[in-house]
């Protein structure tokens, strides 16, 4: 294999990464905590796409309740993207 081959064969698994990333940005994931108490959809691009909270979370005596709703603030901020600072 010359390296001519090389970057054919790069170019074309470029083209095919950037396929499946586009694909990909239309996806929506969903995850849940605290038995379905906090909702976060978020797209392939790591887009916020939705996020519901029962308002009973926030009327709960519950420790635990508020722990969990930590957890899931611990775990989404980071996968949000940063905003770009011009």
């Amino acid at each position: 294999m010359d390296l001519g081959d090389l970057f054919k064969q790069a170019e074309k698994l470029k083209e095919e990464l950037a396929k499946r990333q586009e694909e990909l940005a239309y996806k929506i994931f969903e995850g849940e905590s605290g038995a379905g108490m906090v909702v976060a959809k978020v797209n392939g691009r790591h887009e916020l796409v939705s996020l519901k909270v029962d308002p009973e979370l926030f009327n709960s005596k519950d420790a635990s309740m508020m722990e969990d709703f930590g957890m899931v603030h611990r775990v989404l901020v980071p996968a949000l993207p940063l905003p770009v600072v011009a």
